[in-house]
């Protein structure tokens, strides 16, 4: 494989790579599809043969392989200092390697074993503070110019945006579904009750053929698709007895509070739907918005699905729980009405194989 040469510093090449990360950013539908995305677009543009992504471990002291593309077989932890990427990050700056069999720094054995001649590393600097590092490889000496050193650094910058927007997303949904089990530990009745309705929910959803930002929605909204209830007497959610018509109304306004919790995440906004419908009913009966068959997006109806299986299948203060059986039975009988029929039958299918874990 030929160096970059003078190309590295093509403008429209920038220009064009630079177009290609946001096209990424826009469309993946996870954190591993997304680093993947612009590690692809990194190798492409610079005609590397290898690129990987290292994320700073802040306790440690290490560097820790995120992803990597066109390698395997090494994952350990590189600590700051040590090989290039390690002192690209500790000083901030980039290293160029022209020609690896003459390197001195620590792991180059590791490439020349592959194959890999020269490469270049670039630190990912937020905020004058580095978190990481990319690196790309060639099997050509002296692959990599100043352009590419300036559109890798570029590249650079915004990945490191993009992995600080990463975790402050995970701190929020995490903190939402502490706060989310903290509102079941208040009824011994519910424990657990949201983790089991994600893990039934994301089984059929997969079987479904349902998935990219989907899937990643389901998986993130599921835990908190109860969150409303924290504005929710707590009379009324441990009342050891059927709610009354009165009480039922003011239950049914936790979705709506919960839209409205989760809309201050402007990342989770695209699955809302998911915390405010998901006690919709397939005729249209359901609440708060009456939605109705195909107007109510698949991963609702699967949500619903998964929330009154685990909602019959555990015990309650009012009622022993059903045997698996007999909830599959309850579904099934309220298939096309209450529930998507076709996802009831896959749902039930599953179960009585023994495949749908939450337990």
């Amino acid at each position: 494989m030929q160096g970059s040469g003078t190309n590295g510093s093509d403008p429209e090449k920038g220009f064009v790579a630079l177009s290609e990360v946001c096209r990424v950013l826009a469309c993946s539908s996870s954190d591993r599809e997304l680093t993947s995305g612009i590690l692809e677009v990194v190798r492409q543009t610079l005609g590397a043969d290898v690129c990987t992504l290292r994320v700073l471990d802040e306790a440690t002291g290490e560097l820790v392989l995120t992803a990597s593309l066109g390698l395997s077989g090494y994952s350990k932890p590189v600590r700051l200092g040590e090989s290039v990427v390690g002192r690209a990050v500790m000083e901030r700056r980039p290293y160029v390697v022209p020609d690896i069999s003459n390197s001195p720094y620590k792991n180059s054995e590791f490439a020349r074993k592959h194959g890999l001649r020269s490469l270049l590393s670039v630190p990912l600097v937020l905020r004058e503070r580095a978190v990481g590092g990319v690196t790309v490889y060639s099997t050509s000496p002296d692959s990599f110019s100043v352009g590419d050193v300036r559109l890798l650094s570029s590249i650079a910058t915004q990945l490191a945006t993009v992995l600080e927007n990463l975790q402050l997303v995970r701190d929020t949904v995490s903190t939402l579904v502490s706060l989310a089990r903290a509102i079941e530990a208040k009824d011994p009745y519910t424990q657990g009750h949201s983790e089991r309705v994600t893990a039934y929910a994301v089984r059929l959803a997969e079987q479904a053929g349902v998935g990219g930002q989907e899937l990643s929605l389901l998986k993130l909204l599921g835990p908190v698709h109860d969150i409303g209830k924290i504005g929710i007497s707590e009379a009324i959610i441990n009342k050891p007895a059927r709610l009354s018509p009165q009480e039922r109304r003011v239950m049914e306004k936790h979705p709506v509070i919960g839209e409205t919790i989760v809309n201050s995440i402007r990342s989770l906004r695209p699955g809302l739907f998911l915390v405010r419908n998901h006690h919709e009913r397939f005729d249209g009966s359901g609440y708060p918005d009456g939605l109705r068959g195909q107007a109510l997006p698949v991963t609702a109806r699967i949500i619903a699905i998964a929330d009154a299986y685990d909602a019959m299948t555990t015990k309650r203060p009012y009622r022993d729980p059903m045997e698996p059986t007999a909830a599959f039975e309850e579904l099934e009988a309220c298939a096309g009405t209450q529930f998507d029929a076709e996802l009831v039958h896959t749902f039930c299918s599953l179960g009585r194989q023994g495949l749908l874990g939450g337990d």
